[in-house]
């Protein structure tokens, strides 16, 4: 049986018809479906702060090589599993809890001719469906502010990483402790937005033994690619083709509200690298 948190994420990112969204709005845009790239898909695919640049990144960090196996954990669309694949020719694989996100990831991934590289897969349980230690980096971005039991969450990442492996994380986390504006991109209000600060996640982190060896707060550039969002919105509207396909009626307000919240330090962006 379903939680009542998971229906309710369930709510909070439900897109219906959303490879027909991201279609039409390719077309409005004068994009030939038959020559389609990742480049094309970029100001849908990358549903994290920074978008493309931020995963590349880090994953210039990660020295990735052909043969290895990737977990893109909360993978939305498959945008960073369709980069690495492409860049870098490992074989990624994407969770997800939005079955409409993994549907259309694995269209997208049809089209760009990448479903030898790429898999899509929905899963809305505690445990991941893999075996112990079957890759050698798992990957989130922007995943852990929906997730109540962090415990649980980092012991399943821990489990599936190989040893050796690298744990790759962008993500937000609680800031100085003021009040965080609602809505923002994982949750229209705080019942099922669960933030932990980046001092506290390193104490999680370090007690399964991943050793941190990168870390590098990104709240500053986050924020400030925030206000030039919503300039651009200001003077230009949303365009046909981007993340509000995802955020919905309220994008808008959620984009606002990020400039405030990272400006203010009420909340922070850290991209890490851990190894087990």
């Amino acid at each position: 049986m379903m939680s009542n948190l998971n229906e309710a994420i369930l709510k909070q990112y439900s897109a219906s018809n959303l490879f027909d969204s991201i279609k039409n709005a390719l077309l409005k845009t004068n994009k030939n479906l038959d020559e389609l790239t990742t480049k094309d898909l970029a100001p849908v695919d990358f549903f994290h702060i920074r978008g493309h640049h931020s995963t590349k990144e880090l994953a210039e960090r990660c020295k990735i090589l052909p043969h290895i196996r990737v977990l893109d954990v909360g993978c939305g669309i498959g945008g960073t599993a369709r980069f690495l694949a492409t860049l870098y020719g490992c074989f990624v694989t994407g969770i997800d809890i939005i079955d409409e996100y993994c549907q259309t990831a694995n269209k997208l991934s049809s089209i760009l001719k990448l479903n030898d590289k790429t898999e899509f897969k929905t899963f809305n349980s505690n445990e991941f469906p893999f075996d112990d230690e079957k890759f050698d980096i798992v990957w989130t971005e922007h995943v852990q502010m929906n997730i109540e039991d962090k415990y649980k969450f980092y012991s399943e990442i821990y489990r599936v990483l190989k040893n050796g492996g690298k744990f790759v994380f962008h993500d937000v986390f609680r800031g100085n402790g003021d009040m965080v504006y609602y809505p923002v991109p994982w949750a229209d209000d705080e019942s099922i937005s669960y933030l932990l600060s980046k001092d506290e996640t390193e104490q999680l982190l370090k007690s399964f033994n991943l050793k941190i060896s990168f870390i590098e707060d990104k709240t500053e550039i986050s924020a400030d690619a925030f206000q030039k969002s919503v300039e651009n919105i200001k003077r230009k509207g949303l365009p046909p083709l981007g993340l509000h396909l995802l955020m919905g009626k309220n994008t808008v307000d959620k984009i606002e509200n990020m400039a405030l919240n990272l400006s203010e330090k009420r909340l922070t962006v850290i991209q890490s690298i851990c190894f087990k």
